[in-house]
């Protein structure tokens, strides 16, 4: 449900490379900067404006919303939450239907000159790796979630207010009503812009000449917005995926090949039980403009998997990730 929420508001404000939105795992300061498509951060302080972000009200940005129980669990109710509940005698039924919606949201987020004042900071420059696409946080989505359910399976609900972890729990006895809501404005949403730093001759390559163009060299290099401006003919990341039972080593072939091609490959390729994997290569993206990039890299693993396909998987991803999947053993 959060994620549905966080991909409204992309939606809302554009959804580009430098204004993604993601479910909040951790707070981090505005100027954060993480390992791509993880809450691992690499510096909290380098990339930070010293400017205070406001927050403005964002009133129409989500409707009401209704659900069962059962997917309640994305809201917060963990172990803490259900052991309060039953020492109410309130019982939770999967089957029940829940409400949810979120009081005065808001946003405060970087304007572009902000941002683009903290990219030209030495410092900051300097946090960011070389070829390497990273996660800066760029502001938060607030508002104070309440999360409702009434059903008829409580026998003499005991009527209090208390407090579990961020959550003020209403339990009223005479219509078995459960009320969650937090008890402050929460920054329950996180909006990060992808951001890389490249060599100056490389980015003079890839925006059509230049002095030294295409050619990498250990000069002063510059950090830029645009995402994908890595040596290489495909942006982002790739990850791999192998059949456990492989033993043959060709996922490492495939990883070396296109490493030797400036591609970036992240290390450790993941073993996958046999039943979870396809019966024929696949290179899987997650966004539209990163067919061309799939094909590519498509291209390259039909050396080695002449049957390879290229699929488009709907799932969130962040913009340049690839995926992949080796066939499985037979």
């Amino acid at each position: 449900m959060q994620k549905d929420m966080a991909a409204k508001v992309a939606a809302t404000f554009g959804g580009t490379e430098d204004f993604q939105v993601v479910v909040t795992n951790a707070i981090y300061p505005i100027g954060t900067v993480m390992r791509q498509g993880t809450t691992i951060p690499i510096d909290f302080d380098a990339c930070q404006s010293k400017i205070e972000i406001p927050s403005f009200p964002t009133p129409s940005l989500f409707p009401g919303y209704k659900f069962s129980m059962k997917n309640s669990m994305e809201f917060g109710l963990d172990n803490a939450v259900i052991k309060e509940l039953a020492d109410a005698n309130f019982r939770l039924n999967l089957n029940d239907t829940a409400s949810y919606n979120v009081k005065s949201p808001k946003i405060k987020s970087l304007t572009d000159r902000q941002f683009d004042a903290l990219l030209s900071n030495a410092a900051c420059k300097a946090a960011i790796p070389l070829s390497r696409s990273v996660w800066l946080v760029r502001g938060y989505v607030t508002g104070k979630r309440e999360f409702k359910l009434s059903n008829n399976n409580s026998g003499g609900v005991k009527g209090k207010i208390v407090k579990v972890a961020s959550f003020d729990i209403s339990l009223s006895g005479g219509e078995s009503e459960l009320t969650l809501s937090d008890d402050t404005e929460t920054e329950f949403l996180q909006i990060v812009s992808q951001v890389s730093k490249v060599d100056k001759n490389v980015l003079g390559s890839l925006m059509g000449g230049g002095v030294g163009a295409g050619v990498v060299a250990p000069i002063p290099n510059v950090a830029t917005k645009v995402t994908g401006l890595t040596p290489g003919s495909v942006p982002g990341k790739i990850y791999l995926q192998r059949d456990s039972a492989d033993k043959s080593g060709l996922a490492e072939r495939v990883a070396s090949t296109l490493k030797d091609k400036g591609i970036l490959v992240e290390r450790n390729i993941e073993a996958i039980p046999s039943k979870g994997m396809p019966t024929e290569a696949q290179v899987r993206y997650f966004n539209d403009d990163d067919a061309e990039s799939a094909n590519r890299a498509l291209e390259i693993l039909r050396d080695l998997q002449p049957s390879a396909k290229a699929i488009k998987v709907k799932m969130p991803a962040p913009s340049g990730q690839l995926e992949i999947w080796m066939a499985r053993i037979k």
